[in-house]
This record gives structure tokens, C-alpha cells and sequence, in this order.
């Protein structure tokens, strides 16, 4: 099927560009690091810099149980009150840097398969066919469908006027007019923050499991075309194809907070519903759908 090809093919150039932009982080990082390290004599000082340089860097997916325990260790080291003067801290240092340094080779590793991975698919792929939408023409549609475009245009591209301080201020006696509520609130950014915590530990957001989930969810709202429908179908019947798509989507979620929609924005599909309505809806990229899935 020549969609889910093209689709399979968009899976690795997006793979690639995450992968080469978290390559990027990791190694401005890494770099600052070490000119941290340069300047700083004391031993306990340097094992906290690595430590929350390791923390912080955009690390690929591991499991290491015992590289876990260790960390675990020098962490309640770092958080005593007097550390112990005989702890081997250029030991703890060293054994940090490697992993480190694991990271590097995994990421220039990966930056190797990924070159190989293009060129090769540069040496197989034909040019796309032209689409020909010289077809479609606005002054065919009806006049319903044409009003409720002018309608749904109205509402997306002209920014609602609100009172922000009125609203502010609604919000802040709600959550704060008695002792519960105020409480409430303190609980409900309490729990927000340790899922955040939790989501930015884990690693394998996407498994098999979730991913089905994700793909009969999209196949049974009315969100996609039926040419993405097939496609997503395909992919459900292909465990290959699962595996690359489950890549792709644990990387981006590793990466959220640089998520963003594509510059050149999304396209919107205008469909008749039952009693002659017409709803709008996106048609973004298929990868986009089941990560916002």
C-alpha cells in the first residue's frame, strides 16, 4: 500500500530529526559540563554537577538496574546533612562519567545507523506523484457549507475578547474562599507535579498495549480520513511497523516540551453530517494524532 509506504518513510525522517535533536541537547550539555568540572575543585560539588547533569540530559531509553541503585546511593549521600569525609568521591565521579560517556556512544551509534538508514532510502525512493487539486473550487460548495466556513473561520482567526482580571479574580475567590478549597488546590498541584515527575522518568510511554488503545480510539471516533483509516489499519497488522511507530512516539514524548504544530500548519477537511451539517475537522499528520490520542 502505497500510503502506509509513505507513511512508514515520514516515521523515519521524523525519527531521524528527534533523534539528531536530542543528539544536539546532550552534546551542548555534555560540553557544559565539562567547563563546569574545569572550575570546580571541590569533590562533593562535582558529583552534584554530574548528577543533575545526568538528570538533565535528553538520555536515550536504558534499563540498568544496578547503574539505578548507584544513583540512588550517591543521591542519599548528597542530600546528608554532613557527608562522609571517607566516601570515594573521584571513584563515584569516574562511574558517573561513564555514564555518560555510555550515552555518547550510544547517541553517535545511532547517528551512524540513521545515515545509513537515509542513504539507503534516498537510493530507493521515486518521485511522489503530483496532486492534482485543480479540482477544487471554492465557489462549488453550497451554501450552507460556505456559511459555516465563514462561521468556523470567525471564531479561529479572530481572537476573543475577555475580561482577564475578571476572570482571574472569579478564579482566585473559587479556589480560595474557604479552607477546603484552598487545601483542594494545594493537593491538585501537589498531584500534578509528582505525575510529572513520574511521566519524566518513564521512558516506554508507547507500548503495544497503549498503542493499540491509541489506534482503535482513533479508528473509531470520526477524527481521520479513510485514507489514514487504511493506513492505521495496516500498521496495526504489521508488528514492524508497530515497532517503528512505538519509537517514534516514546521519542517524542521524551522530547514534549519542544513538541510544537508544523510550521506550516495543519490542514482542515470540511465534512456534511447528518441533517445537513457541516463540521470541521483537522487533518493533522497521523503520527501527531495518536501522540495527542
Amino acid at each position: 500500500m502505497e500510503a502506509l509506504s509513505v507513511t512508514l518513510r515520514s516515521v523515519t525522517s521524523s525519527k531521524t530529526r528527534q533523534v539528531k535533536r536530542q543528539e544536539t541537547r546532550f552534546e551542548e550539555g555534555r560540553v557544559a559540563l565539562h567547563h563546569l568540572l574545569d572550575c570546580e575543585p571541590n569533590g562533593i560539588k562535582r558529583l552534584k554537577a554530574i548528577l543533575d547533569a545526568y538528570s538533565d540530559l535528553p538520555l536515550m531509553p536504558q534499563t540498568n538496574t544496578s547503574r539505578d541503585k548507584f544513583i540512588g546511593s550517591i543521591e542519599r549521600f548528597l542530600a546528608r546533612t554532613v557527608p562522609d569525609p571517607c566516601a570515594p568521591l573521584t571513584e563515584w565521579e569516574r562511574r558517573l562519567k561513564g555514564f555518560i560517556d555510555t550515552q555518547y556512544l550510544r547517541y553517535q551509534h545511532a547517528t551512524l545507523y540513521t545515515d545509513i538508514l537515509n542513504e539507503w532510502r534516498d537510493s530507493t525512493d521515486e518521485p511522489d506523484a503530483l496532486i492534482d487539486d485543480s479540482s477544487v473550487d471554492i465557489d462549488d460548495l453550497s451554501d450552507s457549507k460556505e456559511k459555516y466556513r465563514q462561521k468556523w473561520e470567525s471564531y479561529v482567526f479572530n481572537a476573543m475578547e475577555a475580561d482577564k482580571n475578571a476572570i482571574a479574580g472569579w478564579l482566585q475567590g473559587f479556589f480560595r474562599s474557604t479552607q477546603a478549597s484552598t487545601k483542594a488546590l494545594e493537593d491538585l498541584k501537589a498531584g500534578v507535579a509528582q505525575f510529572e515527575k513520574a511521566m519524566k522518568a518513564n521512558n516506554q510511554h508507547f507500548t503495544k498495549t497503549t498503542l493499540n488503545w491509541c489506534i482503535w480510539g482513533l479508528l473509531r471516533s470520526d477524527l481521520l480520513t479513510n485514507e489514514k483509516r487504511s493506513v492505521l489499519t495496516a500498521i496495526e497488522q504489521d508488528a514492524d511497523a508497530m515497532s517503528d511507530v512505538m519509537d517514534d512516539l516514546n521519542i517524542r514524548m521524551n522530547t514534549l516540551d519542544r513538541w510544537a504544530w508544523p510550521a506550516e500548519g495543519v490542514a482542515a477537511e470540511q465534512r456534511r453530517q447528518v441533517g445537513s451539517k457541516y463540521r470541521i475537522f483537522h487533518d493533522e499528520d497521523l503520527m501527531d494524532a495518536l501522540l495527542l490520542r
